[in-house]
């Protein structure tokens, strides 16, 4: 029954679609077919206009995209021939320098760094002497350091002496030079490596950073390089990374390693 009621409310629906179709047919379409026949000419002109400003729309947008890659171009030419007169007048120095230091009798010496430095013709054997030196030196201070970065205790240590005796043995394994608390005026760091003091703390609290100063004041009259071994840092971050800059600002070169 339902079924039935449906199917005819759908026919129903259908035929008076179709009827309002035709109705519309015969009294709608003639008047709107004569008023486009009357106003034809009207409708191509005012489609004529909508196609040319499309059309120069389009031609206006495609010609700022190529004035903004002739302006860039221009700009990365003008850029170029900037950094290129630079470099040019960067030589020309470079060129006028190096020929006044002839002039006075020095020579020229690139460092293993790549440094140039001018130097008495008689000091030459001397200076590269030094900087052998000086290399092999930070050769061994980043060989420790990175050894010591890949040390871990074998357990969560209570007492700084045993933070000391750990480390201690770890370092004496590869650097069997190292020696402990080598007395050196007023200094006595924990750990020395041929001219490299290295102090170790922890657990390390506010207090235990604030005495490390002092000590790297007196430790850098007596070796070249310092580093500070931190076990179990128990301070706030911001407080630490402000002792941290605070370190390296005041006594440049400084490894500190946190553990």
């Amino acid at each position: 029954m339902d079924s039935d009621d449906t199917f005819s409310n759908i026919v129903r629906g259908i035929g008076f679609v179709v009827v309002g179709l035709y109705v519309f047919w015969l009294f709608a379409v003639p008047p709107i077919m004569a008023w486009l026949s009357a106003n034809a000419s009207t409708l191509m002109l005012i489609g004529a206009v909508c196609l040319v400003g499309v059309v120069g729309f389009g031609y206006w947008w495609v010609r700022e995209d190529v004035r903004a890659a002739e302006r860039r171009a221009r700009e990365e030419e003008v850029h170029a021939e900037c950094l290129a007169r630079e470099e040019r007048e960067r030589v020309r120095r470079e060129a006028e320098f190096a020929e006044s230091q002839r002039q006075r009798g020095l020579v020229e010496y690139r460092t293993m760094e790549g440094k140039v430095v001018w130097v008495p013709q008689e000091q030459l054997e001397e200076v590269a002497r030094r900087d052998r030196e000086e290399a092999e030196a930070r050769k061994l201070v980043n060989r420790l350091t990175s050894h010591i970065e890949g040390f871990r205790p074998s357990w969560s240590n209570t007492c700084e002496q045993d933070y000391h005796r750990e480390l201690q043995g770890y370092i004496k394994g590869r650097f069997s030079d190292a020696r402990v608390e080598v007395q050196t005026g007023s200094s006595r760091p924990d750990i020395v490596v041929g001219n490299i003091a290295i102090e170790v703390k922890g657990p390390t609290h506010t207090r235990d950073l604030q005495t490390i100063a002092d000590k790297l004041m007196r430790y850098s009259q007596h070796y070249d390089t310092v580093i500070v071994v931190l076990f179990d840092v128990q301070v706030n971050e911001r407080r630490y990374e402000e002792w941290e800059r605070g370190i390296k600002k005041t006594f440049g070169d400084v490894r500190i390693i946190c553990l």
